[in-house]
């Protein structure tokens, strides 16, 4: 595994060296001390098929015509950089949709950062506390396994049918699609007569993999709807109901 350290203390960094030589010496680390330093090392892959200007860590250069690999399988950043924060680098790694993981080092009680790396990307935090040291090896390769199984899941499109007669919703979910969920295909509908009609028409290899139904739709209901579906048409896919919040009994029912 190669892993870009991103630390601007020196002893922190040289600590983190050495406890991966002893632990994990299968590890190589590379170290920068910033956020530009960061950038400017990462540039060397394009993702996703960009090319590697040169061999990194002593590797081969890629054959003709092959896919490039990147120079690192995880960057290791810390949050507190001297130009900027590791948020910054985590951002520059996800924007270019570079194949690696992210893990990001906090202060002990610095439960806001890692909120907002988690949200942002990161694929796991480590905090600067008692025998991290000891679990660093594991940590990274544990990050480096979910990363690479979400990448595997987000190849395969998911397509979903999403009947909402309004159009702000429609668009606010499209929206939180696009930034955490690129792989998911919508396609909008106005109510149930849409739907149906839809699944009247398809078949198997054009039909959604899951139904997104607003409870309150206009003339049926989203549980009249999913039985007559089931019912009339055989619909064997996931449906997903979004109600109002704590709509407990439309849960029940079903």
């Amino acid at each position: 595994m190669n892993v870009l350290h991103v630390e601007d203390y020196a002893i922190e960094a040289q600590l983190v060296r050495d406890s991966l030589a002893w632990r994990a010496p299968e590890m190589h680390i590379e170290m920068v001390a910033s956020v530009a330093q960061a950038c400017a090392r990462l540039l060397a892959f394009e993702a996703p098929y960009g090319p590697i200007n040169g061999p990194t860590n002593g590797a081969a250069p890629a054959r003709p015509g092959a896919a490039p690999s990147p120079p690192f399988d995880v960057v290791l950043t810390d949050l507190r950089l001297p130009d900027g924060s590791g948020m910054d680098v985590l951002k520059f790694v996800r924007e270019r949709n570079l194949p690696m993981a992210v893990v990001v080092l906090t202060g002990s009680s610095d439960e806001r950062s890692v909120f907002e790396a988690l949200h942002a990307g990161a694929d796991d935090y480590i905090a600067k506390d008692g025998d991290y040291l000891q679990t660093l090896p594991r940590t990274l390769q544990a990050a480096l396994e979910r990363f690479r199984a979400d990448t595997a899941r987000r190849v395969h499109q998911l397509r979903v049918l999403y009947a909402e007669p309004s159009d702000t919703d429609v668009d606010l979910t499209r929206r939180a699609l696009a930034r955490s969920a690129p792989h998911i295909v919508l396609e909008a509908v106005r109510g149930p007569d849409d739907v149906l009609i839809r699944f009247a028409e398809g078949s198997g290899a054009t039909l959604p993999d899951v139904l997104l139904l607003d409870y309150r739709l206009p003339g049926l209901s989203a549980l009249d709807l999913v039985k007559d579906l089931r019912q009339r048409q055989g619909l064997d896919i996931p449906v997903v109901l979004v109600t109002g919040q704590g709509a407990e009994h439309v849960a029940r029912m079903a």
